[in-house]
């Protein structure tokens, strides 16, 4: 994928000479913007012993049948 300023200085190396905010309304019209999608972070220790004390306490008293249905 190419940068807003790569794709400029190839069309001024093509002598199609135009300006960043038109090529910019250009990619935006094709649906393409300049975002990256945030990564998600990752579970600390703390978290997944908490997430698995919660669980243990939700399937407690269940049988194993009602167990894998609420995993389901």
């Amino acid at each position: 994928m190419a940068t807003l300023t790569e794709l400029w200085s190839s069309s001024v190396d093509m002598g199609e000479r135009s300006r960043r905010t038109t090529i910019s309304a250009a990619l935006h019209q094709s649906g393409l913007y300049g975002r990256v999608a945030r990564r998600k972070p990752l579970l600390c220790k703390r978290h997944m012993t908490a997430h698995l004390e919660f669980a243990k306490k939700a399937t407690k008293g269940l049988s194993d049948h009602e167990k894998q249905d609420s995993l389901v």
